[in-house]
C-alpha cells in the first residue's frame, strides 16, 4: 500500500510512503499530530512513522493475523499516577513526557495491545475477544480503552 500526506487546501504532496504491495487496514495520527500509525493486516505489521523527519519510530508484529485499528492516547497519561491528566493541569514535564505517546492496537486475532510508542514495549494484552477487534479507542481522559469486535462485544 502506499500512504501519501497532502498539505491542504492546495493538495500539495508533503510526504509519500510505499509499504510494498499488501493493502493497509488502518492509519491513525497521533495526537501531537507528528506520528502516523499504519497497520496491515496482510503483512502483519504496525508501523509508527515520523513524518517531518520521515523516520521510523517503531516496527512491530504483535498480532498473530495482523493489525484490524490503532488509537493514540489523548492528551498527557501520567503513568505513575494511573490517571490522565488534563493538558491545563498537567506539569510541563508531565506534558512532554508521554502526552499522545501510548497506542493500543486491535487485531484479526481479537487481541487488544497497549504499546509505550516510545519504546516500543508492549506491556499489556487483553485477550477478551472472540473475533476480530473492529475499531477502538481511548477515552477523553485517556485512563481506559474500549474496543468493539466482530463477536458483539464491546469490551
Amino acid at each position: 500500500g502506499v500512504l501519501m500526506l497532502f498539505e491542504m487546501p492546495s493538495l500539495q504532496a508533503l510526504q509519500t510512503l510505499s509499504l510494498g504491495q499488501e493493502s493497509l487496514d488502518t492509519v491513525r495520527l497521533g495526537a501531537k499530530g507528528d506520528w502516523l500509525a499504519v497497520g496491515s493486516g496482510a503483512v502483519g505489521q504496525l508501523l509508527l512513522w515520523e513524518w517531518r523527519s520521515e523516520t521510523y519510530v517503531l516496527k512491530q508484529q504483535g498480532h498473530h493475523w495482523g493489525v484490524k485499528c490503532v488509537a493514540f492516547s489523548p492528551g498527557a497519561v501520567n503513568l505513575k499516577r494511573g490517571k490522565a491528566l488534563a493538558t491545563s493541569e498537567a506539569r510541563p514535564e508531565e506534558r512532554s513526557a508521554i502526552g499522545g505517546r501510548l497506542l493500543a492496537t486491535g487485531g484479526y486475532d481479537g487481541k487488544v495491545k497497549l504499546f509505550n510508542a516510545q519504546s516500543g514495549l508492549c506491556f499489556v494484552t487483553f485477550a477478551e475477544h472472540t473475533a476480530a477487534v473492529q475499531d477502538l479507542c481511548f477515552t477523553p481522559q485517556g485512563n481506559a480503552v474500549l474496543s468493539a469486535s466482530a463477536d458483539g462485544s464491546v469490551r
